[in-house]
């Protein structure tokens, strides 16, 4: 479970990069008619990771203590 954990904790680490330069993007072509990212959807897929990353943290948490 930890292994799953950390590769959700990396993704999150690279899609927030991505949203990063994405509004940045958005920001420098607010004015221009060029096609911009959906900065949206990162920051929705960022918050879902962020679900995700808790819930099995929580679970890894509580197995834990189970364990005892």
């Amino acid at each position: 479970m930890e292994r799953t954990i950390n590769i959700l904790r990396d993704l999150r680490s690279k899609e927030k990069e991505r949203y990063i330069d994405n509004s940045i993007f958005v920001y420098q072509t607010i004015t221009t008619d060029t096609p911009i990212p959906d900065t949206e959807c990162s920051l929705r897929f960022i918050l879902e990771l962020n679900d995700a990353i808790s819930i099995l943290e929580n679970h890894g948490m509580a197995k834990n203590s189970c364990d005892r």
